[in-house]
């Protein structure tokens, strides 16, 4: 499974490796339209607050199955069909 990390900061690369066999990719700045090709082989992603995950980016993700986001509000994320 390829999973693409956004917003992340160097210290917790550590923290998000452990234990997490997968294809993993990190990235410090926020996930959108004009970087989306980051992610465009993802089977996840993982954003913060400043992703905005809309349907234009999730159209251009084709093998995504999973988002998580690292915050506790999730309203940067478009649950619309």
């Amino acid at each position: 499974m390829k999973i693409v990390f956004f917003e992340v900061h160097d210290w917790e690369i550590p923290v998000l490796k452990k234990g997490l066999n997968e294809d993993l990719s990190f990235y410090s700045d926020e996930l959108k339209m004009e970087n989306v090709n980051k992610a465009r082989e993802a089977d996840a992603i993982s954003v913060f607050v400043y992703s905005k995950i809309n349907k234009e980016v999730l159209d251009k993700l084709p093998n995504l199955k999973f988002i998580t986001t690292r915050s506790m509000g999730f309203d940067h994320i478009d649950l619309c069909e």
